[in-house]
């Protein structure tokens, strides 16, 4: 017996997330047979109980993005498939260069024309046939992704990459994500407002050497003080200050304009006193925006991070992190 499983959930985090329902589909005769399970509000067990029944007996189930519905199918005790088919990953090893998103693909390949967002599903209550119409269709589709892609995996000979490598890795990617990683918190937001003013006092050591006004503003909705001056993440502005300067650029981009990059900081720190604190800048702007302050506002109720890793999110095959991106941290030195 083969299935398709689409889960559906109150939030992506894995700690805050509760289960609003399951949705199986399978094929029978040319029709979809797609049945949701409602369990926004009670866990019915005889309801409970089939579903774990169906998924613990399907020969394969189809999923798409197959390591967070692992996820969600642990975490509320229904058990894992024996195999599965993530129509996400075949979409990117069939054609790398389209999108992967199951709406994305219900439209390009399925002939669907505005398929509904999950916040649009849900305006007239989880417990809608609106909502549960929507749930179905994931379902539905999911499973016509699967026979879309099945053949085309053994006719482009990628169909023993996908079973013997990729489908086992989402176990593993699942179990990575459900993991997570424990964030010494009272450190990470004792060091996020240090970070901050010192970013801010390199912009101010800045505006001083160019002779440029700055000054602080109350932030309409946190209320924190904010700086407002030179915005010195700007290439046009940073050229303009170079040439004023008389600094040679010597970086470009690939249509041949001038770029201030890390070619032309390095090559003149030493140069100027402006340059040698856009350096530094630079690399303390980029650890506070990129990682100490998305990473404040991602950790969980139980202390963890918890990133979402794909490895269908780049043209070259490398893992993808996301949620926070873990893979962009700095390295020593």
């Amino acid at each position: 017996m083969i299935i398709a499983v689409d889960t559906e959930d109150t939030s992506l985090r894995y700690s805050e997330m509760k289960l609003l329902g399951v949705t199986i589909c399978r094929k029978i005769g040319n029709d979809y047979d797609c049945h949701y399970y409602d369990f926004a509000l009670d866990v019915d067990s005889l309801a409970f109980g089939a579903v774990q029944t169906i998924i613990k007996q399907a020969d394969l189930v189809a999923l798409h993005h197959a390591s967070f519905d692992l996820n969600v199918l642990h975490k509320f005790g229904f058990g894992a498939p024996r195999a599965i088919f993530d129509t996400q990953v075949a979409a990117h090893l069939i054609d790398e260069n389209r999108g992967y998103g199951l709406k994305a693909l219900a439209q390009e390949l399925l002939g669907v024309e505005k398929p509904l967002t999950f916040i649009q599903a849900s305006e007239e209550g989880y417990h809608s046939s609106k909502f549960y119409d929507y749930a179905r269709l994931d379902g539905m589709w999911t499973y016509q992704l699967y026979e879309l892609f099945e053949p085309l995996l053994r006719e482009q000979k990628l169909d023993g990459l996908f079973y013997e490598i990729e489908m086992p890795f989402q176990f593993v990617l699942a179990e990575m994500e459900r993991k997570g990683i424990k964030v010494d918190e009272d450190t990470l937001k004792g060091v996020h407002p240090k970070i901050k003013d010192d970013v801010d006092e390199l912009v101010i050591e800045m505006s001083k050497i160019l002779g440029l006004r700055w000054g602080w503003s109350n932030n309409l909705f946190s209320g924190e003080r904010e700086l407002i001056g030179a915005n010195f993440a700007s290439n046009p502005f940073l050229i303009e200050i170079f040439e004023k300067l008389k600094l040679p650029i010597v970086d470009k981009t690939e249509k041949g304009n001038f770029s201030v990059g890390i070619k032309t900081i390095e090559r003149l720190r030493d140069q100027h006193p402006f340059v040698a604190k856009l350096a530094e800048w630079r690399d303390l702007q980029k650890l506070y925006t990129a990682f100490i302050q998305p990473l404040v506002g991602q950790i969980e109720s139980d202390g963890y991070v918890r990133s979402s890793y794909k490895d269908c999110g780049t043209r070259i095959g490398r893992l993808s992190c996301a949620n926070p991106n873990l893979q962009q941290l700095p390295r020593e030195g």
